[in-house]
């Protein structure tokens, strides 16, 4: 299954990072250039036991990439997981939606593991009607 971990940090990395372990295909995206460059150049930015094996194993199998392209991480999952430390809009969502909707990219599932609460669920009936369109 392809997955977007939208966020790359704590959460985000090692969760991306334990998806591709069991043989999902994994893109985590970060607006973070820096940690990105990290990541892309074999560094580990946190701390975890192991973590560092785990990432260079699966970057090696093809099974884990790290990018800075939101739009590229939202074509890529039919599977996005949002796992950032601040709180989670309506628009994130809805962005995502709107990105994929019409596209033969069929449904996207979103699963959020932010650090706050969804702001707003106001306008999931409209992003159902614009995916479905």
């Amino acid at each position: 299954m392809k997955i977007t971990m939208i966020g790359a940090g704590y959460v985000g990395l090692v969760t991306g990072t334990c998806f591709a372990e069991v043989g999902n295909d994994v893109l985590c995206v970060d607006v973070d250039a820096a940690k990105i460059d990290v990541l892309n150049h074999g560094g580990v930015p946190i701390h975890e036991p192991g973590l560092a094996e785990l990432i260079k194993r699966n970057v090696d199998a093809g099974r884990l990439a790290f990018s800075t392209d939101v739009a590229a991480g939202v074509a890529h999952g039919a599977m996005q997981f949002i796992a950032v430390a601040v709180a989670v809009s309506s628009t994130v969502i809805g962005t995502i939606v709107a990105s994929r909707a019409g596209t033969s990219s069929g449904p996207v599932i979103i699963v959020i593991a932010a650090a706050m609460f969804l702001a707003s669920l106001s306008g999931r009936g409209r992003w159902r009607r614009r995916a479905a369109a």
